[in-house]
């Protein structure tokens, strides 16, 4: 799991949207060898009880204007913000 872990930290982008928890993927990227096995320990953890945390199941989504004016929900994206953490799985 720990090699499933540390490709998922590698292809995370930076300079992106913040989950719901405010943590910039930058902190996590720099948390190193600790942070890494952190993140496979709750990786796991989730496999081995087979449940999500709560948390991780929440979502917030953010209507985002495509054309500007837009009154029509057709003209409108969407922003999911999730967990930081959850960006690994």
């Amino acid at each position: 799991m720990k090699e499933e872990v540390e490709e998922a930290m590698k292809e995370m982008k930076i300079r992106k949207a913040c989950g719901i928890d405010v943590i910039p993927i930058e902190i996590l990227k720099s948390l190193g060898d600790r942070g890494m096995k952190d993140m496979t320990h709750l990786s796991n953890m989730i496999y081995e009880i087979g449940e999500w945390p709560e948390d991780f199941l929440t979502a917030i989504t953010v209507p985002l204007e495509k054309k500007k004016g837009a009154e029509n929900a057709k003209i409108f994206e969407q922003l999911v913000l999730i967990f930081t953490q959850l960006k690994c799985f």
